[in-house]
């Protein structure tokens, strides 16, 4: 899989997981962190890759050492994934003036992998101008594609819910790709049971 020079990804990886009741981005699926799982995607799939660490910052940045990333730390990492989009978008653009797209993923979609990353940024290629999302469970959301025109907006951007703002106040601009995998998240550590239990199985 070729990286594309103009293609940047920001993995979010701040939040506090207090449902989880741990740092669960530090957690092993098949024996790599799932921060670690997800940035290796993000780097396959794109040129540049920021992850943005947040209340849990040392452990996160110890399950990425080494890789060929930007560690971004969003200071208001409490007001939510829409400031902690911004702050990984503005270390992007802090490196390269070159990006005319952005992908966004979360790095508990832990399923998720360079493959489906690809098949957003191909449907891009298609549509370069529209937004690309993933869609799951009757909504669409992460990981999404933003070209370079919504990039202000992505920079301005403080409200909890994230990107699904710009998702909705754009729809009639977002094409949405089906993908089941993205529904596959880790709030809880019965949701980390069950994948565990499922990747034992597999």
């Amino acid at each position: 899989m070729t990286a594309q020079g103009d293609t940047a990804a920001i993995v979010l990886a701040a939040g506090a997981a207090s449902r989880f009741g741990a740092a669960k981005l530090v957690v092993l699926l098949d024996g790599e962190p799932l921060v670690r799982r997800a940035a290796c995607a993000a780097r396959a799939a794109t040129s540049v890759v920021a992850v943005v660490t947040g209340a849990h910052r040392e452990g996160v940045a110890a399950a990425i050492a080494r890789l060929d990333v930007i560690v971004a730390h969003n200071t208001h990492w409490q007001s939510g994934l829409g400031s902690s989009i911004a702050c990984g978008l503005r270390a992007l653009l802090a490196q390269s003036t070159r990006l005319r797209r952005v992908a966004i993923l979360l790095a508990d979609q832990a399923l998720l992998g360079a493959v489906d990353l690809a098949r957003l940024l191909s449907e891009h290629d298609e549509s370069p101008d529209s937004i690309v999302a993933a869609g799951y469970d009757g909504t669409c959301g992460a990981p999404c594609v933003f070209p370079q025109a919504y990039f202000a907006q992505l920079c301005q951007l403080r409200a909890a819910n994230g990107a699904r703002a710009l998702l909705k106040r754009h729809a009639q601009n977002v094409r949405v790709v089906p993908l089941a995998r993205a529904a596959v998240d880790i709030d809880t550590q019965a949701d980390y049971a069950a994948l565990i239990g499922d990747s034992t199985r597999n």
